[in-house]
């Protein structure tokens, strides 16, 4: 049985592991890049990161994870909250070290790498959803955890979506294959899952 102890140890870890890696992901880049806009594909890279790891959680998690009454369901909250974090600091460095704060700008480079400028706005749309979605798990968890289901898949339909073409559509090299690789064991996880629980289901109705 763990100790009292053991178990400060593993919530202050879990409170403070992901923010602490987002940080130091930051000032590393800052410090070891000659160029300041790497900061760009890094912050992008770790949110992405965080994000499958937190839905990796968020796969086979029980009520009372949603809740955030266990250390599991805390850390996917961590893990979904950093995520965000770092998106918002991957889309503050972009404005600011690539498009010097235009919408313009960045509306054109959104064209000339997708060929739908208009795109741009449905990354802030996401963005927005994400942030007050982490801000309501962190604040209200028993209210979160009662949500409609319709909103989660709403939510990761589209984040996925922009996800998979940012590291899978849109990359080259490393970074393309092992977000295909990430990709593939989500969804191989979820599959597996899936058809966990409807052969649980047919064996409960069948008793």
């Amino acid at each position: 049985m763990p100790s009292p102890a053991s178990g400060s140890i593993a919530d202050f870890a879990i409170r403070w592991i992901c923010p602490l890696a987002v940080v130091l992901t930051c000032v590393a880049t800052l410090c070891l890049s000659e160029r300041t806009d790497r900061l760009v594909q890094t912050t992008i890279h770790a949110a992405l990161l965080l994000y499958a790891a937190a839905l990796w959680l968020m796969s086979s998690m029980s009520p009372a994870d949603w809740q955030a009454e266990t250390r599991r369901g805390r850390l996917a909250r961590e893990l979904w909250t950093w995520a965000c974090a770092a998106l918002l600091v991957h889309v503050a460095s972009a404005f600011h070290f690539v498009h010097h704060w235009s919408q313009q700008r960045a509306l054109e480079q959104t064209r000339l790498e997708s060929g739908v400028a208009e795109g741009l706005h449905v990354n802030y749309l996401f963005m927005a959803a994400w942030t007050a979605d982490a801000f309501w798990w962190r604040w209200r968890p028993l209210q979160y955890a009662r949500r409609p289901g319709g909103i989660d898949i709403v939510l990761h339909t589209g984040m996925l979506f922009i996800a998979f073409n940012a590291v899978v559509v849109f990359e080259k090299g490393p970074v393309r294959w092992i977000g295909a690789g990430l990709a593939s064991l989500l969804a191989t996880r979820w599959t597996m899952l899936r058809a966990r629980r409807r052969n649980a289901a047919s064996a409960s109705s069948a008793s």
